[in-house]
């Protein structure tokens, strides 16, 4: 019984949030053309511009890097001459930074499906409090029904936060990359304490 009116109040708290979660949109893509924020550390914000990455430094410097698709580098709108040691690091920040995009989406909708699973076990315990209160049908039955499947739901959760952990070990690496391609790279001096500044909250 206990279990049954946990899941009861956990769908009053989930219904709310479903369509919210199945109308979420991502915008991220490698495609050209696409476009979408990919978040913020404090001072930096990375962005998509049609398959192209966009930092921004909003801080004391306000500057900007554009890494194309094809690993060309901007510096405020100025391609850098990049020599073939520079290239690779800019072709790993990119395509670390998209996978770690990539990643991000694909737990984000498996998140909304898990969302919108919840849910719909919550409307079954909903219409199987009712019929246990209007028929003969028992609140055990109903307690064994949803216990499979509310076990199955923690499985599946418990799977995307393994998963989350992917995209803290990607992020580690893109700061490292970036670190070193600032260091390689004399355009981006102004760059250099840009992430511990933000790390460090200052």
């Amino acid at each position: 019984m206990k279990s049954v009116i946990t899941v009861f109040l956990l769908a009053l708290l989930i219904l709310p949030r479903a369509n919210a979660s199945e109308v979420e949109s991502y915008t991220y893509s490698r495609s050209h053309g696409s476009s979408g924020t990919l978040w913020s550390t404090g001072d930096i914000d990375f962005d998509i511009e049609d398959g192209s990455i966009i930092m921004t430094q909003r801080g004391r410097h306000k500057s900007r890097i554009e890494i194309t698709e094809d690993y060309k580098l901007y510096v405020d709108g100025e391609l850098i001459e990049t020599t073939p040691e520079q290239e690779k690091l800019v072709a790993e920040c990119y395509t670390t930074s998209m996978e770690l995009v990539e990643k991000a989406k694909e737990i984000g909708l498996e998140g909304a499906k898990i969302g919108l699973i919840g849910a719909g076990i919550g409307l079954k315990a909903v219409g199987g409090v009712l019929k246990a209160i209007f028929t003969e049908y028992e609140f055990e039955d109903l307690e064994a029904e949803l216990d499979d499947q509310t076990e199955e739901l923690q499985e599946r959760a418990d799977e995307l936060e393994e998963r989350a952990e992917v995209i803290e070990d990607l992020a580690a690496d893109l700061e490292d990359v970036f670190d070193e391609m600032v260091y390689e790279i004399p355009e981006l001096a102004d760059w250099e304490d840009a992430w511990d500044d933000n790390n460090d909250g200052t």
